[in-house]
């Protein structure tokens, strides 16, 4: 089998020749070209099986070299470099069927994964080529045959019927021989994604799994199902599996994390009959996309039913939102994580309590936005953004990364609402921030960096109260809040609103209520 590379770019053309093991994929020549009259001169002259060529050159260009080559009858396989995805060539790209393309620099293992893709497919139509009898051909593909009987199972395709399936497909099977389910689930996916498209990334897979649980690069009972934006991977196996789980699955472990960046969790099953694979993998998909205790590991389903359901506390609110008035990202974000760590550990998460933690960190927010009489016009609505907000409920992972994109969102909205502020709500703003402080005019005027009589003059007038007015009213409104708390004393809310003595918290608070704090709260049904 030949292969032509072509390229105008030295470097890159060297580095695709020197980094793939073109023997082991069972390529004898590899040919190079610099511009399209070359490769032209090359494919007269050889039977090349895979072009893989750039699209932007001089000249001619990789568009107009394929609608070339397919116009003159070649049939091989042609694959696409670029620096950038054009779409401007996808019609080209279709009507002279592009097998692949990869984004410039591209990533060694990738490709290779592609040609292999490629070298598979050249063999199963040659096959198809050399043997006319169909009859023959069925007998010779029973395992393509079989791999499609079970994806028509566990994609709901078959419920009942299941001998006359079996005699169609002539299988030498019965719906009661036993195997074992290997259900993976894989999530966060999306850098795989970027760098190879899902076609090539399923075959990745198969080709991953069939090695490890099969020690054979041919997929006869490997089924890869899309779910949303992530993946099920199902294997068929037999019950003598179990004994060597150790060591599958150690293997398994490296081989993943050395080629792929995603996470998958991994359940097996009891022993099941075939006709009962579909109920199976349904029971077990339900707890994979719920025990989200269970990211990243392996388990028994046996295991899973020990799953410990007790309600998981909810976050501690009251920290959150402290937090959020100091603007101390850090401090929620490390809470957050242990608060999850500790939880993950005891196996008592769920997608459910993962999509309550979510609710209560908004509802944090949206109090702190109304705190500051902020509408956050367009929060959370991006595309990416409502994604990544569905995401959180799914694992912690995903509830990590929502969480800190969430504060940071918050503290950014804030930051840009600020600059549209005029001076006085600016000024309103800071005082609702640090009213528990002992601030006044001129720690005021010097946060904003004008003279203390100045400030004061702009406020009034603009206002028609004093800064010292707004203040206070603005520190009784929060003492009347927590005067309702009866396991609070009034000299503590008195020192927690921001008042230097609790004589002058009173003469204040009856100026503006007209009735003493102890009064306030007998008329509350609260007896200091």
């Amino acid at each position: 089998m030949n292969t032509l590379i072509v390229d105008d770019d030295l470097t890159t053309l060297t580095l695709i020749k020197n980094c793939i093991k073109w023997a082991s994929l069972g390529i004898e020549n590899v040919f190079t070209a610099y511009n399209v009259v070359e490769a032209k001169k090359i494919v007269r002259n050889n039977e090349i099986a895979i072009v893989i060529s750039d699209i932007e050159m001089p000249g001619q260009n990789g568009v107009e070299f394929l609608k070339w080559y397919r116009e003159n009858n070649y049939e091989g396989k042609f694959f696409f470099l670029t620096s950038h995805e054009n779409f401007s060539y996808a019609s080209a790209s279709i009507k002279y069927h592009v097998t692949d393309y990869l984004l410039k620099p591209f990533d060694v293992f990738v490709m290779e994964a592609a040609l292999k893709k490629i070298v598979a497919e050249i063999a199963e139509e040659e096959a198809k080529k050399n043997d006319l009898n169909y009859g023959r051909w069925i007998k010779q593909n029973a395992d393509r045959l079989w791999l499609d009987f079970l994806y028509a199972i566990f994609e709901g395709r078959i419920v009942d019927d299941w001998n006359k399936e079996n005699l169609e497909r002539n299988f030498s099977v019965s719906t009661d021989d036993e195997y074992v389910l290997i259900v993976s689930y894989l999530t966060d996916v999306e850098k795989d994604l970027e760098k190879m498209n899902p076609d090539l990334f399923r075959f990745v897979i198969e080709q991953l799994y069939g090695e490890v649980f099969f020690q054979s690069k041919t997929n006869k009972n490997i089924v890869c199902i899309q779910n949303n934006s992530n993946y099920f991977v199902i294997n068929v196996c037999p019950v003598d599996i179990v004994k060597k789980f150790d060591t599958i699955f150690d293997t398994f472990d490296k081989k993943l994390h050395a080629i792929l960046s995603l996470t998958a969790t991994t359940c097996i099953s009891d022993n099941v009959k075939l006709r009962f694979f579909y109920n199976k993998f349904d029971s077990i998909r339900n707890i994979l996309t719920t025990a989200v205790s269970y990211s990243g590991t392996h388990f028994f389903e046996k295991d899973a039913v020990l799953l410990d359901t007790n309600v998981v506390q909810g976050i501690d609110i009251n920290f959150i939102a402290e937090n959020l008035e100091k603007k101390d990202k850090l401090k929620i974000m490390s809470y957050l994580k242990r608060f999850l760590s500790e939880h993950t550990q005891n196996r008592s998460l769920d997608s459910n309590a993962l999509k309550s933690i979510r609710q209560e960190l908004l509802q944090c927010v949206y109090i702190y936005f109304a705190k500051r009489n902020v509408t956050p016009t367009g929060f959370l609505t991006k595309d990416i953004e409502v994604g990544l907000t569905k995401k959180a409920g799914e694992t912690v992972m995903d509830m990590i990364k929502w969480a800190n994109y969430l504060i940071e969102q918050t503290f950014e909205n804030l930051d840009q609402n600020k600059q549209s502020m005029t001076l006085e709500e600016r000024i309103n703003e800071y005082i609702r921030t640090h009213y528990r402080e002992n601030i006044g005019r001129s720690e005021i005027a010097d946060e904003f960096c004008l003279a203390p009589e100045y400030i004061a003059k702009l406020y009034k007038k603009r206002t028609g109260l004093s800064i010292k007015d707004y203040l206070n009213q603005y520190r009784i409104e929060q003492a009347k809040l927590l005067l309702e708390n009866e396991t609070l004393r009034i000299s503590e809310i008195s020192e927690m609103t921001g008042f230097d003595s609790f004589a002058y918290f009173s003469t204040i608070f009856k100026k503006y209520m007209d009735v003493s704090p102890i009064e306030y709260r007998k008329k509350l049904g609260i007896m200091s």
